[in-house]
Order: structure tokens, then sequence, then C-alpha cells
């Protein structure tokens, strides 16, 4: 009301001056000018700006440096659907050379400017400027210009705290036109966009640059309707028209988990019925909206409404009497009975001026709104508020620049990742089309909050490079991490999305059984880490008798590249928050989980993988992984590092075929030989063999254990263990079985010349 008040007033006094100076043309000779000044004068009163403006143009060309011809100009842009920033330079010039014909208005439509340019400190000034300049404001007229100096005042808070790290961007043609684009709403899935817009179904024509300041009438909106759009990759394809009603504004609200459900705001034209509707798909086509009953609909207007808690309560905004004022915020249940009496929510979230169309998060956490009240920094802003302990709203909060702008900011949601947001606004931004655009808001949780982990991984099996799978996981809380993307089985290409400053156990599989373990630690602030590292798989045989195999790395490298290396390079730096921006939306928007169920080898239980099919084509996921292999070409600056930030099995690794597996003893045999001696007890040149190569696997494997069964000779077992002892096992890996107990190096009178030697591997191990 305080606005509209202080421009009526500007409108009555303009038009009785227009009216004397019409008079006074028509008393004296009338010359083109003063002839095209009096048309130009007659649409300008009568608020037909689109046709003012060009005469005014006009009449500019001839009549140089007129304050008073600039501010109606000015005044004309002021209304332009496309082009109202170009009124300030016009506006400027009236202020700074005002004659006594240019109103004091002057300097309040300049301080408008300034403020809806987002120039908050100079907006302030010339608000004061008015107040001092302009005598005799109501106490109406100066609360107003009070409360839009508050508004540039949060403004002025809110640019000065901004974060960063939050991109805003309006979404591309076709999802925005020149016409209103409002209610963006994204499926579960986040693979198919439905909004409203005003374009014309039958024409192309929809985006017209700087063609117009105002809409020809032959391409003005006859109503606005549902579209829809599907993602195509990285972009958006084609928009189609998801509904048609004639006459009708539609706007969609709320769309279901499973995109079969929506709420619409439905607005006839012509019989000026309104209210909050429902459709749902029936036979792959949506129904006929039906309206909701009272008491959600009623006699007044609903502008709004967002279904939380599995459907069964509603937020919905009305100006319907009994709220604080202008639009609020209600709530419902739905029980046996229909929609429970709407609940007007508290000071927290409503104020005497209008709320209009909430979000709830999901968990119903939290309800985001958008409010011209107060705490706006101009027009509509979007605010949020949480839940207490007490499950009561705590005060709402300005959700801040870039989100807000100094224009209307609305119908705000949020993707089912949470990271990405999509809201309505008519500011001024790079790459906008006009009116009001659907604006989307990438939020990072944190700058440097992913590290790329990349390289090679390969495991060779004679000469042929062996399909691998790889489990992650962060060696403090022994969680599996989920982003993982295992090796190519073609180049051993591999990558994975880590937490930095931490350190990782690396489990490489192959055919379901662990063949290696690596530790990485990753450093605080880290870029990319790259990692390659060569295993070797050979069989592994004792006396031509296959117990497994051995795994030994060949080559072990890795090279860290830090932030503070990077951010040398401004232009790797623009490559870095790219790449960010790529691996958040590779962590919200897909979730391929190398593994589903991962039980250990030492429980005796299978590993069971699900691989990541390396030659799988998928639309969104595929280009991205192009896009980070191309990041790491050549160029980035680089800084390796000590080796102790990787280590792995000691250079090598033994698999072992299972031969028999002893639940009571908590044994997992490997190999199996039955030795007869000669009278002599000697070994021969083969047995010695044997225990060497015996000797050699309990050195490697420290967890390896000798089993010397019960027929065995004393004497033979005193002189096998004086061996191993000899060449560095010590006793106790030996254990000697007697009559079906176990003597650890203590022996009895046995007069058998055999030994059956077992090699095992405790399970609790």
């Amino acid at each position: 009301m305080g606005r509209s008040a202080i421009i009526l007033k500007f409108f009555l006094k303009l038009s009785l001056f227009l009216g004397l100076s019409f008079y006074h043309l028509t008393l004296l000779a009338q010359t083109d000018e003063a002839q095209l000044t009096q048309k130009a004068d007659s649409l300008y009163i009568a608020k037909q700006f689109d046709t003012a403006l060009p005469l005014f143009l006009e009449i500019d060309t001839r009549i140089l440096n007129d304050p008073f011809l600039k501010f109606k100009i000015a005044d004309c842009y002021r209304y332009s659907p496309f082009h109202s920033y170009k009124a300030l330079p016009y506006l400027e010039y009236a202020s700074k050379y005002k004659n006594q014909e240019t109103p004091n208005t002057v300097y309040y439509f300049l301080a408008q400017a300034y403020h809806q340019e987002e120039r908050f400190l100079e907006a302030i000034n010339t608000f004061n400027e008015y107040l001092e300049y302009e005598q005799g404001l109501s106490e109406e007229e100066e609360l107003q210009i009070k409360k839009e100096i508050a508004q540039c005042e949060i403004g002025l808070k809110a640019v000065s705290s901004s974060n960063e790290d939050v991109s805003v961007q309006p979404m591309e043609v076709p999802i925005n036109s020149s016409y209103n684009e409002v209610g963006a709403l994204i499926s579960a899935n986040e693979q198919y966009l439905v909004f409203s817009t005003g374009r014309q179904k039958d024409s192309y024509n929809f985006v017209f640059g700087d063609d117009y300041d105002f809409i020809p009438s032959e391409l003005e909106s006859v109503s606005s309707d549902i579209y829809i759009s599907y993602r195509k990759g990285l972009n958006w394809g084609h928009s189609y028209l998801l509904s048609e009603f004639p006459d009708t504004d539609v706007q969609p609200l709320y769309l279901s988990q499973n995109g079969s459900y929506m709420l619409l705001n439905l607005s006839n034209r012509k019989t000026g019925e309104s209210g909050i509707y429902e459709t749902r798909v029936k036979k792959s086509r949506w129904t006929k909206p039906k309206k909701l009953p009272s008491p959600i609909n009623s006699n007044f207007y609903e502008k709004g409404a967002y279904l939380a808690s599995n459907g069964n309560v509603i937020y919905f905004s009305s100006n319907r009497p009994g709220g604080y004022g202008g639009f609020d915020i209600y709530r419902s249940e739905k029980d046996g009975k229909g929609w429970s009496e709407p609940v007007l929510l508290g000071k927290e979230i409503n104020t005497e001026a209008d709320e209009i169309f909430p979000f709830v998060s999901p968990g119903n956490s939290s309800i985001y709104f958008s409010s011209n009240g107060e705490g706006s920094m101009g027009g509509f802003d979007v605010f949020v508020s949480a839940k207490d302990e007490n499950k009561a709203w705590k005060p709402r909060v300005n959700m801040g620049y870039p989100i807000n702008s100094s224009l209307d900011d609305i119908a705000y949601v949020e993707s089912p990742s949470r990271n990405y947001a999509y809201l309505s606004s008519n500011r001024r931004i790079k790459n906008s089309t006009g009116q009001y655009d659907i604006i989307s808001i990438f939020r990072p949780k944190k700058k440097i909050q992913r590290t790329l982990l990349t390289g090679t991984i390969v495991a060779r099996k004679a000469g042929r490079l062996m399909p691998l799978n790889i489990k992650v996981t962060d060696q403090q809380n022994q969680l599996i991490e989920k982003y993982v993307y295992n090796p190519d089985t073609e180049t051993g290409r591999f990558f994975m999305i880590l937490s930095p400053g931490k350190n990782y156990n690396l489990d490489i599989f192959h055919e379901g059984k662990e063949i290696y373990k690596l530790q990485v630690s990753i450093p605080e602030g880290t870029y990319n880490y790259e990692l390659n590292q060569d295993l070797l798989i050979k069989p592994l045989f004792i006396e031509n008798q296959l117990i497994g195999e051995k795994v030994t790395a060949v080559t072990s490298s890795f090279k860290v590249v830090k932030m503070n290396e990077v951010e040398k390079n401004s232009a790797v730096d623009t490559r870095y928050d790219a790449l960010m921006l790529l691996m958040e939306m590779i962590v919200d928007r897909t979730d391929k989980d190398g593994f589903t169920t991962l039980n250990e080898f030492d429980q005796l239980m299978e590993v069971e993988v699900k691989p990541v099919l390396p030659n799988a084509v998928d639309d969104y996921f595929t280009p991205l992984i192009e896009m980070i292999d191309e990041a790491f070409l050549e160029g980035d600056p680089e800084m390796l590092m000590a080796l102790e930030g990787l280590k792995g099995d000691n250079g090598k690794r033994v698999l072992y075929n299972t031969e028999e597996i002893d639940l009571e003893k908590g044994k997992s045999y490997i190999f199996e030989k039955k030795i007869t001696f000669s009278d002599e007890k000697q070994f021969s040149k083969g047995v010695e063999n044997l225990l060497l190569t015996i000797t050699t696997l309990m050195k490697e494997e420290k967890n390896l254990r000798l089993e010397i069964a019960k027929e065995a000779d004393e004497e033979l077992a005193h002189q096998i263990i004086d061996f191993l002892s000899s060449n560095g096992i010590y006793n106790w890996r030996c254990d000697f079985l007697k009559n079906g107990e176990q003597m650890k190096n203590g022996f009895s009178e046995l007069p058998q010349q055999s030994v059956v030697l077992k090699l095992y591997r405790p399970l609790s191990n």
C-alpha cells in the first residue's frame, strides 16, 4: 500500500501539471515537437507506457538534455517486463540536472532503480535524499520509504556475507523463455522437470532477446500451461506441453515421489475461479484436475501448497480472514473424514505481509517459503524455518545472497539430493531471458569436500589383465565408501570420490577373492590423488601341487595435487571448481555401489561382489567420466610426496586354495603331505627342499602354521622343528598332535618313521 500510495500521489500531481501544459501548448503554434509531446504525454497519463515510450525516445533525439523528458522515458522503462534496468541512466541524468518541471519523485524512482540493481548503498543515500527534498509525506509514505531503506541495509549485509560457493544461474532455453516460467518441480530421480510457462503453444518464437521493450499484443501470453523436459546427459531436452486448460493459468506445486500425483494452482482468467487442485496418472494420462475440498480451498485465494508426511499433511498459503495479514501459511492433517480444519502457523513464520509457496523438506524438519515481509532484501525472498528439539518452528531466517535478490524470488524447491534447488525469479542476471526465469541453485557443502582418487590398478596373469573389484573402507570407522568405480578391464583405469584428511584401506578383489590390500593416506586439501599399482599373479606350487597364487606388486607409485598448488594458476583453479561440481553431481545423482554384500574371507563366506561393468553405457554417467578423464590429462601442477602415504602388503600376497576346513579346530588347511623316512631318519634332498619351501611360505605370511600329525615319529618331528627353527620359524608356530591331542614341542615314544605335515591358517586370524 505504501509504495502504491507514493506512485498514485505522483501521477495525480503529474496529471495536473501536464494538463496545464496541454492548455499552454494549444495556445501556441503547433510545432511537430509540440504535437508529438502532447500525444506522448496523453498516452503516458493513460499509463500506456508501451506506446508512449517510442514517442518520448523520438522527441529525445530532437530536444536534447531535457531532464523532465528523461524522467518520463525512465518512468516508461520502469514498466518494461524486459528492460526496466534501462530506466537507471535516464533517472541519474534527470536527478543530476533536475529542473522545476522534474518532480522530486525522481529521487524515489532512482533509489528504487539502484535497489533493483543491488547497488544498496547508493539506494540508501538516494532514499534519504528523497525524504529530505519531498515535503508533506504522509506517515504511511514515510514508513514505506523506511521499509525500503531497511531492505537495502539487509541486502548490503547479505551481499557482504554471501556464500561464494553457491552457484546461481538461470536454466537454459528451452526451459526458460521470454515469458514467465514458474514452479519448477524435479522428479525423484532428477531425470525430468515439470514447470509452468506462459509461452504460446503454437509458436517457437518464445525468446525475444532485445527485440522488444514490451510484448506486442500478438505475442502476449493467453494462459500458462505445464510443460515437461527430460534430461539428456548433462543438458535438458526440448520442453513438451503436459497439460492444456484454455483461459486458465496452471502452476505445479507438488510432485509425488513416484511421479504419479500432482498438486496444482489453477486460476481461470475469465471466471476468476481459482484454488488448489489435484491430478493423478491413470492409464498413462493425467486426469482432469479436481479441486481440493473445503477447508483447504475457501472463498478467498490460495497460493501454493505442499504435501508432507507421506501425503497426510498439507501446508498451503491463503489470504482468508483470521491470519496475520495478506497471505499466511496454514497446516492441515488428513484423517478418516478428510482434511482437518487448517491451523495457522505462528509468528515465527507468518507476518503482516505475504507468505506464499511453502516447501517442506523430507522428514518435515524444515519449511521453506517466500515472503515480502520483515527481513526481506526486496520483493519476495526465500526464508527457512527449522524445528527445535520440541518440534516447534524456530524464527524464520532469510536464505541470504545469492539465493535471494533485490527482486522477487518465489516457488523454492529442493532436489532429492538437497545440493540442488530451484526457484523462479525476475532478477536481472547473466543469461536470463526475461520476466520470471527458473533459477538453478547449486550448494556444495564444502569447497574442498571431495578428493578425486584416480589412476590404474592392473593385475596380470599369464600376460592377460584380470577383471578387478575394489572395496574401500575408512580405517577409522570401517565404513564402506560408496563412490568407487572399478578398474576398466582393458586399461585398469579407475576413479573414486573420497573425503580428504583420512586413511583408507583399498581391498582388491579378483573372482570374489581378496588378492591384495593397499593403505592410502589422503592429506587435507588434496585436489587429486593419483595411484598406479601393477600386480603380477603367479601360480604357487609345492611339489607340483597347486596350492594357490602369489600376488606381487611389480610397481607402485602415486602423486598428489595439492589445492595450494592449483590456486597458483587461475585457469586450473577454474577447472578445479568445475571438477568439484562434477564430483558433487556424481555423488548426488548416481548410486553405483561397487559392492552389495561384503563378507570377510576370514569368516569362510564368499565375498559377494556386484561388479561395475566397464562398457555399460549411461547417458548421464558416461559423459561425466569422460570429462574427468579429460580433466587430468597433461598440464595440471603436481607435487610428489614420500612413499609413506601408500602402503601395500609388503609387496606381495599369497592366495591359497583351501583343501579342508575344520571348524572345531578353527583351521583352514591349504596343503597336506605325508613323508616316509629311511631307517637312518635323514632328510633327503627332496624333503629338505619341501621344508625350505614351507619355511619360505611361513616367513611370507605370518599367519601360517604347520601341523605335525599324531602318527608322527617323535625324533623326526624334532628334526623338522629344529630345521624350521634354524631357518627363522619360531617353535610355537609348529603343532604336534599325539593321540588326537595337541602337544606343542612335546613328544612321546612312537616308533613310526613317517610324518604327515599339514600347512594351515587359523580361522580366528
